[in-house]
């Protein structure tokens, strides 16, 4: 896939992708970045400048807790852990997700859907 998603529709599940990938362990913000990439962030057209306000704004929203540590080299980086209302915004965003592909199959049909 080398088409980049419309940076609009992008928009309102960027912040769930990220969440993801903290709900699966904590990372920091270089490390968030490289599972993007090694996921397909060539598609989203995401940089860096993109991902650190997106980070400050979950954190700003509850939605992850960010914690300054000293780095294998002594360097301190800021480490993001997934709250549990962050893990309230994951599940919410599937019930949308879920209810939105059902008004997609009733619209343009099951094949349009699992193609």
């Amino acid at each position: 896939m080398n088409a980049i998603v419309d940076k609009q529709i992008l928009r309102g599940h960027l912040p769930v992708l990220v969440l993801a990938i903290l709900a699966e362990q904590p990372r920091h913000g270089y490390a968030i970045c490289k599972q993007l990439k090694a996921r397909r962030s060539q598609a989203l057209g995401l940089g860096e400048g993109t991902l650190y306000p997106l980070l400050y704004r979950l954190e700003r929203q509850g939605h992850i807790r960010g914690e300054w540590q000293t780095g294998q080299r002594g360097k301190p980086r800021k480490v993001y852990r997934i709250t549990a209302s962050g893990r309230r915004q994951i599940r919410a965003h599937k019930a949308d997700w879920q209810l939105l592909m059902q008004l997609f199959k009733e619209f343009m049909g099951r094949e349009w859907v699992e193609t």
